[in-house]
This record gives structure tokens, C-alpha cells and sequence, in this order.
């Protein structure tokens, strides 16, 4: 089979055509300004696959949806799924599949990855993608491209606006992030962890993922209501609704309360180890 990555020339699209090619795939990387080699190099490929910034998605698949043959396969790896999912359906007559790798090109393998995979048009396409996927220990969550961006507005959104509001406030209040540390649990720690991590990657990657889902406007505002009442509670010392948000809280998460002990004590173990 012959896959076509356009941005494969980038971190993501190079993880990816390694990993296809350890499937025994003819995998050919193309970069998104290589328009003038579009036509001749997608018209013979089985599977073109768009990965590039969200900013360009939908251009890049316009550009390139009359150069792919209608019995290949079209899919994506952007971090936003309606949008792009939709681009696609118009761009291109063929089975389409729009998908989001939930995780970046510096892990060692795709082995206990999650893929979410949103089906749009077609079959065998997706049967041999998901098949593929889970041979090699992919954990595939089926979604439309609503409930995807909805999700991706909490898991991916607010936790990147949670570190973003952190820094601000350690800058805001001058506060020397080595010092920081010396004052951190295992667990603030961690965050301040996250804190570097993001803050050394791309601000085009992340602003294209907090700008262009369409999601997090109804989120962001259950976020800032939700922080507003739980700031109240505290400010106002009222300790018997403190309680009962501790106690639905963990009613609410029952289900999963035992292993995030477990997993958070690992977490806090590996940390103190250093």
C-alpha cells in the first residue's frame, strides 16, 4: 500500500511514516509548499494522510482533494475535528476519516497510545486504519467530530489554560520558578513541569488549538463560573459547602477513585526518586 503524509516532513508526520512503514507500507512524505509535486505524487497513493498546523488544515486539503484518486483514502491528525472533518467531505468524493493522535512525536512508540478516530464516509478505509491501530496495542475511541471538540475543549483547552494561568501568576507575582520548587509537594511538582514543558514547544501549535476549537467558548465560561463559586466558598470560609462539593465530588468519580490513587502514588513515587 502506497501512503502519501503531506507534512510528513514534520516531527509528527515523521513518527507516523515510521510507524507505517514498520507495517510494510510505501510511505512517501510531502511537504505542504510542494504544491507543484501534488498532482503527480497523491494521484497513485492508497492513503493520503493531512498532517499539518491546524492554521493550514483546511487550506492544504482544498488544495489537494482533486489530485487524490476517489478509491484512496483521505484522512487527518489534527487536533480539531469538525472543521477539518468537514473540509474534507467537500474537498474529496472518497472515504474520509478524520483522526487525532492524543499524544506528541516524542514518544518512543505508538504501543498503549490513544487515537481518537471520527468515521465520516466509507468503510474499508476505517476498518483497515482501526485494524491497524489496535494490532499494535492503539487504544481507538470512536467519536463524531462534535463530541470530539467537546471533549478536546476540557481535556485539552482547559488543561492548557490551567498551566497558562499558573505562569502567569508565578511571573505576576515575580516569583522565581527555582525558588518555586524548593517550596513544591511531589504533586506541585509536577505541575511545574508542565509549566516548562509547554512554554519550550511551539505557541502556533497551542494557539491553533486554543483558537480554532469551537467549543470552548460555552467550556471557558463554565470554567471561569465554576472558579468564581469555588472561590467564594473559600473566601467566605463556608466549610459545610466545602464538604459537600468534597463528598459529591468523590461520589462523582467513584468509579475511578482506586486506581487514580494507585496511578498518583506511582506518580509521586517516581518523582521523589529524583
Amino acid at each position: 500500500m502506497k501512503i502519501s503524509i503531506v507534512g510528513g516532513n514534520g516531527p509528527m508526520g515523521a513518527l507516523f511514516k515510521g510507524f507505517f512503514e514498520k507495517e510494510g507500507h510505501t510511505v512517501q512524505p510531502l511537504g505542504r509548499k510542494d504544491e507543484d509535486f501534488y498532482k503527480e505524487r497523491l494521484c497513485d497513493s492508497d492513503v493520503v494522510i493531512v498532517s499539518v498546523p491546524i492554521s493550514v488544515t483546511n487550506e492544504v486539503i482544498r488544495k489537494i482533494g482533486p489530485f487524490i484518486d476517489p478509491d484512496s483514502l483521505l484522512m487527518d491528525m489534527t487536533s480539531i475535528k469538525v472543521s477539518p472533518v468537514g473540509e474534507m467531505l467537500k474537498a474529496f468524493p472518497g472515504e474520509v476519516v478524520g483522526t487525532h493522535p492524543l499524544f506528541g512525536p516524542s514518544i518512543d512508540g505508538l504501543s498503549g497510545q490513544i487515537v481518537v478516530i471520527t468515521p465520516a464516509r466509507g468503510e474499508k478505509g476505517l476498518l483497515w486504519l482501526t485494524d491497524t491501530y489496535k494490532r499494535n496495542n492503539v487504544k481507538v475511541t470512536l467519536a463524531t467530530p462534535e463530541e470530539h471538540d467537546r471533549f478536546m475543549a476540557l481535556t485539552q483547552c482547559v488543561r492548557t489554560l490551567n498551566t497558562m494561568v499558573l505562569s502567569k501568576l508565578i511571573m505576576d507575582n515575580h516569583l522565581d520558578p527555582k525558588t518555586v520548587l524548593e517550596y513544591s509537594t511531589p504533586i506541585f511538582k509536577a505541575e511545574m513541569w508542565w509549566v516548562g514543558r509547554l512554554f519550550s514547544q511551539d505557541p502556533e501549535l497551542y494557539a491553533g488549538i486554543q483558537m480554532n476549537n469551537n467549543m470552548i467558548g460555552s467550556i471557558f465560561n463554565d470554567y471561569l463560573a465554576a472558579g468564581k463559586e469555588l472561590v467564594d466558598i473559600i473566601t467566605r470560609k463556608n466549610k459545610r459547602k466545602f464538604s459537600e462539593f468534597f463528598k459529591e465530588s468523590a461520589d462523582y468519580y467513584k468509579e475511578i477513585l482506586d486506581e487514580a490513587q494507585i496511578r498518583s502514588n506511582e506518580m509521586i513515587n517516581e518523582i521523589t526518586r529524583e
